[in-house]
């Protein structure tokens, strides 16, 4: 193999990211970005076959900005001369991807429940001490 394949990472920086990053050889995933093409999944994930779309679009104080690249991690040692980087996966635009995009529904989701829950808790605690 002449470039390392295009898998999912767990190693994202980005706190908006979801907790899942796409890695592979930084030329095609900046390209994959730049043209808004999606690139495929390889390797041996449950994912594999699944084309996902890269960059994630983001409001901040100038408007909405689309942030495609995680962090590089340089030079691949098994691949010479190949830079190696993680870019950001677009949810928005799952439809090539649909057991990612069920798996990641569900995972939000019971992040979510967790959240709630945690918040009636706290709201009911609260209450308990102001009854007292």
């Amino acid at each position: 193999m002449t470039q390392p394949p295009i898998t999912l990472t767990r190693r994202v920086r980005d706190p908006q990211a979801d907790g899942l990053g796409v890695i592979g050889p930084r030329t095609i995933l900046e390209a994959a970005f730049r043209t808004r093409t999606p690139v495929t999944i390889e390797g041996t994930s449950p994912y594999a076959g699944e084309r996902v779309y890269l960059g994630a679009t983001r409001r901040d104080h100038w408007g909405l900005t689309r942030k495609g690249m995680d962090y590089s991690l340089g030079s691949a040692p098994r691949y010479p001369g190949t830079e190696i980087a993680v870019y950001l996966i677009d949810w928005t635009r799952m439809e090539e991807a649909p057991r990612l995009a069920a798996d990641h529904e569900r995972t939000v989701n019971r992040i979510l429940d967790q959240y709630l829950r945690a918040e009636v808790a706290a709201d009911e605690e609260e209450r308990r001490h102001l009854s007292q």
